[in-house]
């Protein structure tokens, strides 16, 4: 069986070997497009389950990845491959976009601006960001649109006989009255909190000791303890 493996720089194990999350951010590399890096996949969380799962493992996470490019990817993957699949996200941080060019090209859109962006593309971007503090474009209501788009992708790998486990990463499904809570079965590892919850990855990790460096990565440790913590409910998936 395959472990496929999505999500964001979490899910590439970025910090845990290089500081370069990608290949195309070290130059030894760079030929390659839009694969985690070799000094950090072999330690990830998903490498770590391949083995002791004995699976195989294939990522296509991408830094500064978003939730419409994992779903985008993924489906790509399913539909390509042959064989068995297990997929296990890692859901990025909700304010991330992904948006196509008149050619084709995926540009990963965040808060945190861009490097490439190009130049037809940068007033979108400037206004996207003027957006986010209008009442239209709140957190609350990305993150209610975000919750049924999962919905609809979860409903789409149960019709293809995809077995899967989502996980929040860095931000939670803060029901806060505004939307209801889903049934997601063994398929979600903690859908529901808030900022302070201990479930997701990145709050986690900190409140069982590990530190994360100054790009608020996780080390070879942490992603040893998540895998460990995940196995159970892979494995209740599996027999779902």
């Amino acid at each position: 069986m395959i472990l496929y493996v999505n999500g964001d720089s979490h899910s590439l194990g970025h910090g845990t070997g290089s500081l370069s999350g990608m290949t195309t951010d070290d130059i030894e590399y760079r030929h390659i497009d839009e694969a985690p890096h070799p000094d950090n996949l072999p330690h990830s969380y998903g490498a770590v389950l391949a083995r002791e799962m004995d699976m195989d493992l294939v990522c296509q996470a991408r830094s500064g990845g978003s939730i419409a490019r994992a779903i985008r990817t993924t489906k790509q993957f399913v539909y390509q491959t042959q064989g068995k699949v297990f997929v296990l996200i890692g859901i990025p941080s909700f304010e991330r976009e992904e948006w196509a060019d008149n050619y084709g090209h995926w540009w990963p859109i965040n808060s945190g601006g861009y490097e490439k962006l190009p130049a037809v593309m940068q007033p979108k971007y400037r206004q996207w960001v003027i957006n986010w503090d209008s009442s239209s474009m709140g957190y609350y209501h990305i993150q209610k649109q975000h919750h049924a788009t999962l919905i609809k992708f979860h409903e789409w790998l149960n019709d293809h006989a995809v077995k899967h486990l989502f996980f929040n990463t860095a931000q939670m499904f803060d029901l806060d009255g505004r939307f209801k809570e889903y049934n997601w079965g063994a398929s979600y590892y903690w859908p529901y909190g808030n900022h302070d919850s201990k479930a997701q990855f990145c709050r986690w990790c900190m409140v069982h000791g590990f530190s994360a460096d100054t790009n608020g990565h996780f080390g070879k440790d942490a992603h040893l303890a998540w895998a460990q913590e995940l196995k159970p409910y892979i494995e209740a998936s599996l027999r779902s």
